[in-house]
């Protein structure tokens, strides 16, 4: 498919609610082929979602993170299930989905990709966590960061 046509084709079948929705959200096909995109998913590219379209995704990215997010996609389209993780990077945590697409005879034609950073969640997770312990332990308890500050 061409770009031109991949473009006009995806923006008239998109929902209203995807280009609000705050974290990235694409579509992607079995090649990496970028079918659609949100604003939030080209934010992150420096570009708007008629620039990402019709790109491989692949060619965004490091490629030791394409090889890999290549992997997952794979084994979205051999398994025909959704598919989550978590990638650490550059002190940030982003949550993956890959959700497949199925046509009616049961095919896999396209991935709708979200990727949510849940770094700030995964901190106050952990911090929450920290305070519970502290607040358990009997008697008087000291904590010290760096350099005691």
């Amino acid at each position: 498919m061409s770009r031109e046509i991949c473009k006009k084709s995806c923006k008239k079948n998109t929902p209203a609610w995807y280009d609000s929705f705050p974290e990235s959200v694409f579509v992607i096909d079995c090649e990496g082929t970028i079918l659609d995109a949100n604003e939030a998913f080209a934010d992150r590219f420096q570009k708007s979602p008629q620039e990402c379209i019709g790109n491989n995704v692949y060619d965004l990215l490091a490629p030791e993170i394409a090889s890999h997010r290549r992997e997952k996609a794979k084994e979205v389209f051999g398994t025909k299930r959704m598919l989550s993780w978590e990638d650490k990077r550059n002190n940030c945590i982003v949550h993956h989905t890959i959700y497949p697409t199925l046509s009616r005879d049961g095919e896999v034609t396209h991935l709708l990709i979200i990727a949510q950073d849940v770094t700030e969640l995964k901190m106050n997770n952990e911090q929450a966590i920290s305070k519970t312990i502290i607040d358990a332990i009997p008697g008087t308890f000291y904590y010290c960061r760096k350099a005691c500050q």
